[in-house]
């Protein structure tokens, strides 16, 4: 290697059986963001609901929050963990199995019928799954701020992990569509999801470790509340996670909405929303290169910032779905609208990981500590509310207006599109030169260290 070419920090087995954990993260995730509401509520003449219309869209909220607030104290204990196995992999351990068991219990609901019992059932084992979840996926991210250091090979290792990533939420979007084509249940279809989850989240535990336990020998970490202060108060981090909010909300949005739309804008079979959203992600994927390349050529904060320019044009088109009704065009359009929303999905799975690894060295320079685990794991619990607020946003549209649901599904588009300007205005303000600087520090005191 030339000095101008630094060596990997990891192999490319390395790098791939850390990426692969990402699959098992979003498929679960996909799979209950976009069906387990369309499962407790179908809310069609000649399907049951197995929860009264008004708390139906309150099961996947209650459950994201309970998911957020186990968050920092997650990061907390694992920024504090000290073993042979690393800061980490204790946790995704633990996590990542019984994750899968809730997961799969979630769709067995006590009554066939429409019951106040089955909200309170759902609600507690989307609760504890959640708190697996976030043991699992928090300690997870925040490894990749320690094994990657170099700022090009980390957006490399982010990018990998976002193609790992779409392919999860791939097999999450076509995997119900087709078990359900062939007359499997919903119960059968989540425990093929979690078997093959738990193999994803067990790959990383065979992958790189953390590489900087001499450093933090006698490091002091701050109390909890503390903690999670310092991380709110934090410049680039206030910028950087106000963008990735709005921008996952404006996605999960339209996601929560697609089964409804498939069905009432198109008159498609609900099934058919899993073959859009799979459309969109293959699209991701094949767009992952290209807004890697526009990051390493104009900065992370361009590339994401244009992710979410061209999300919300897109998405502001799809309120020309509901004027076509069921004429054949319309079916046409919408494949081509969620294809070519591929560009900003490849966008927001590729780049996000990589800038908050490099807000962590910020927090280093100003503070002398290393706390990854903290800065992931309030992010976790601040996208909860987008997760929450998705499926709540759509409930509340159909139940506000029940008489006029195609002009409540027609309106989705623009207001994801909304929402994610909103982040792009909180994503100017991220100070990418200072955030460069302090990485430049870290590795050079990385260096000195060695």
């Amino acid at each position: 290697m030339t000095p101008e070419t630094p060596e990997p920090d990891l192999t490319p087995p390395q790098r791939h059986l850390y990426a692969a954990g990402m699959f098992a993260v979003n498929s679960m995730g996909l799979v209950l963001t976009q069906w387990v509401l369309k499962f407790y509520f179908p809310n069609r003449p000649d399907a049951v609901n197995l929860v009264p219309a008004a708390l139906a869209s309150w099961i996947l909220p209650i459950g994201r929050l309970s998911d957020g607030l186990v968050d920092p104290v997650v990061g907390y204990l694992s920024d504090k963990t000290r073993s042979r196995w690393g800061r980490r992999k204790p946790f995704m351990l633990l996590g990542g199995p019984l994750a899968c068991l809730f997961f799969v219990l979630a769709w067995c609901p006590p009554a066939v019928r429409e019951s106040t019992g089955n909200f309170w059932y759902a609600t507690l084992m989307l609760v504890v799954f959640f708190v697996f979840f976030a043991v699992f996926t928090g300690p997870y991210l925040a490894l990749l701020s320690e094994v990657v250091h170099d700022p090009r090979e980390r957006v490399g290792l982010s990018g990998l992990q976002g193609i790992y990533g779409l392919v999860g939420l791939v097999a999450g979007g076509f995997v119900p569509s087709v078990t359900m084509g062939l007359g499997w249940s919903m119960r059968a279809t989540a425990e093929l999801v979690a078997v093959v989850s738990a193999v994803f989240c067990l790959l990383p535990l065979l992958g790189p470790r953390d590489r900087d336990d001499a450093a933090l020998q006698g490091q002091h970490t701050p109390p909890l509340i503390k903690s999670i202060v310092m991380t709110l108060k934090s410049r680039p981090f206030q910028s950087y996670v106000g963008a990735q909010l709005f921008f996952l909300l404006g996605l999960l949005t339209i996601v929560s909405a697609l089964p409804y739309m498939v069905e009432t804008l198109l008159g498609q079979k609900e099934s058919m929303a899993g073959l859009l959203t799979g459309v969109a992600l293959v699209s991701g994927i094949l767009f992952v290169p290209a807004n890697l390349k526009l990051a390493r050529a104009r900065g992370s904060k361009f590339g994401l910032m244009f992710a979410q320019y061209w999300f919300a044009g897109v998405a502001a088109l799809l309120c020309l779905l509901g004027p076509l009704g069921h004429r054949p065009g319309a079916l046409v359009l919408a494949y081509g609208l969620v294809f070519v929303l591929g560009v900003a999905v490849g966008g927001l799975y590729s780049l996000p990981n990589a800038i908050l690894a490099d807000v962590t060295a910020h927090d280093w320079q100003q503070t002398g500590l290393d706390r990854q685990g903290m800065f992931f794991c309030v992010q976790g619990l601040l996208l909860k509310l987008a997760y929450s607020l998705a499926p709540l946003i759509v409930g509340q549209m159909l139940y506000r207006m029940p008489s006029r649901q195609g002009l409540a599904l027609t309106l989705v588009g623009p207001v994801a599109a909304g929402i994610c300007v909103l982040g792009s205005l909180a994503l100017r303000s991220y100070p990418e030169e200072e955030v460069r600087a302090a990485v430049a520090a870290r590795i050079a005191a990385r260096e000195e260290a060695r």
